[in-house]
């Protein structure tokens, strides 16, 4: 938090990264590094080996410069929506 503004956020299931999301005012401050350098730690503390997440393709530079590698592809859609996104399926180990 800065001035008491959340500046990003990051969800865990079990060994999986669901979101990661940082506000656009903090985007290239480090926010986004500094939640998932802390979200791996936890996730190794609890005994995890092997992290997974899926990246839109925009994301898959940050992941990468973070030791995650590409494991796969596919598109995501919320429900029915008629536009979906490509992503890369990535695990950290």
């Amino acid at each position: 938090m800065s001035d008491r503004k959340i500046l990003g956020f990051v969800e865990v299931e079990g060994n999986e990264v669901t979101k990661l999301f940082v506000s656009g005012a903090a985007a290239g401050s480090g926010v986004g590094k500094a939640l998932m350098v802390k979200v791996i730690g936890h996730i190794r503390k609890n005994g995890k080996i092997r992290i997974y997440l899926e990246a839109t393709t925009t994301a898959r530079d940050f992941y990468r410069k973070l030791g995650f590698v590409e494991t796969g592809t596919g598109t995501f859609s919320q429900g029915g929506a008629a536009v979906s996104l490509e992503i890369v399926k990535m695990e950290l180990v």
